[in-house]
């Protein structure tokens, strides 16, 4: 099964977003069996987790351009299966519903404002990659940042500074998956990262992007116990 296209309107009183499915023959599809879906409301993505049936995809991204449904992003996950995230508009407050519309299969999301929801932080995007998280602002050990390449297999770099574009005081490494049609998801943690604010840059080595830059407050250096030293 592949998705075939991603469609936009408007129902209600609601922003519509629809994901048609074809079977791998072109047939329209029938009915896709158990999805999962996710909202991140601090950071606003919606993580549709797809059955292992759909293996394949005919768009890797899309602008969206709505008022509050921004960006959708097919991503090869670290758990094997392939997720839509479709990234709510920075700022935007939003209720949302997902369900499967059968024959044909396709997947619908609804998106309408909500005052009292929290207001979207968004992801920090590159041309070539995005980092979902952290947020910027303050975290607390471990450090985990996460994302997704466009790059099938490249390396992803995080390095943390203690000023801005100065050396690095500590780094990990790992690969994407591997997927050529997708963005290719990758997880990274620093254990013990130094406490107080320090700057986060995640890139490609390969050069397939410029980095992606923000500020973490790791907390008060005084509040260091034996463990850490």
């Amino acid at each position: 099964m592949q998705i075939s296209g991603i469609r936009t309107g408007f129902y209600a009183e609601c922003e519509r977003v629809v994901v048609d499915l074809l079977t791998a023959d072109g047939a329209p599809a029938g009915s896709l069996g158990l999805v999962g879906v996710e909202y991140d409301a601090a950071i606003g993505i919606v993580r549709i987790n797809l059955p292992l049936a759909v293996t394949r995809t005919a768009i890797a991204d899309l602008r969206l351009d709505g008022e509050l449904a921004d960006r959708a992003y097919l991503v090869d996950t670290v758990a094997g299966n392939l997720a839509l995230d479709i990234h709510v508009a920075p700022g935007s407050r939003v209720a949302l519903r997902a369900f499967e519309v059968a024959s044909p299969s396709r997947i619908v999301v609804d998106f309408k404002p909500e005052p009292n929801a929290p207001a979207a932080r968004g992801a920090n995007l590159g041309d070539q990659l995005v980092v979902t998280h952290p947020i910027a602002g303050t975290s607390t050990p471990p450090l985990q940042v996460a994302g997704y390449a466009r790059s099938s297999s490249s390396p992803i770099e995080a390095t943390l500074h203690d000023v801005p574009e100065g050396p690095a005081v500590s780094s990990v490494a790992a690969t994407t998956t591997s997927s050529t049609d997708t963005w290719n998801e990758f997880e990274l943690e620093f254990s013990n990262p130094p406490r107080g604010m320090v700057y986060l840059q995640v890139l490609t080595p390969t050069g397939d992007d410029s980095p992606v830059w923000l500020s973490v407050d790791m907390g008060p250096v005084d509040d260091l116990d034996e463990s850490d030293t």
